[in-house]
């Protein structure tokens, strides 16, 4: 079972009642076989990927906006502004960051940080937070926790960008503790989601 990493922390974040019900949300993204086309945000994800990797310019991430429906131009607008924020006077060098899969039992989280940034002091694996709502500590931790888990042998320092409010997270080793937690909670989600599908089956 194949469960975007998005959906899988926000079923972790969750409780009671309010767990289940979101484990049947993820059922249903499961048998939507459109689900992983209704990402919103992919043409600003494959834009920075292509602004580093062709070494393009500044008005290249504005004109990303062009063609956008207006009621997604100033969801892209916000995004643009605080990644070039982010940017500032750093120079990045761009290299292909690895994509790889965190598996719990019969739970696959693909794994497919946006960029690989490096600079003269750290290679880094970073993933792109894009969401309007700004991530919680715990959330970028369990996320941080699980990039970690899959791509530590890389050696590179593995990063979160809340790219809304240019703000940088890096793991951290104290992070290592909750990966217990997160492999009890895929398991959860995996006997919920077989208990959906087979009502009465508990």
């Amino acid at each position: 079972m194949q469960v975007s990493i998005t959906s899988f922390i926000d079923f972790v974040g969750r409780s009671g009642s309010t767990k289940l019900a979101f484990a049947k949300t993820i059922q249903s993204q499961l048998a939507d076989p459109e689900y992983d086309n209704k990402d919103h945000y992919q043409t600003f994800r494959a834009g920075i990927g292509k602004y580093h990797s062709e070494g393009g310019e500044k008005k290249d991430l504005i004109q990303l906006m062009d063609g956008l429906p207006s009621n997604r131009k100033d969801s892209y607008r916000a995004l643009v502004e605080g990644y070039l924020k982010f940017l500032g006077k750093n120079t990045f060098q761009w290299f292909q960051p690895p994509t790889g899969a965190w598996k719990q039992g019969n739970i696959h989280i693909p794994l497919m940080p946006t960029l690989g940034l490096e600079t003269e002091e750290r290679k880094m694996i970073v993933y792109l937070h894009v969401k309007a709502e700004k991530p919680t500590r715990d959330q970028v931790s369990l996320i941080l926790t699980l990039l970690n888990a899959c791509f530590a042998e890389t050696g590179h320092t593995i990063a979160l960008l809340d790219v809304r409010n240019s703000k940088l997270h890096i793991f951290e080793n104290d992070m290592l503790p909750l990966l217990p937690l997160l492999a009890g909670e895929a398991t959860l989600l995996e006997h919920l989601l077989k208990t959906i599908a087979e009502p009465g089956e508990i």
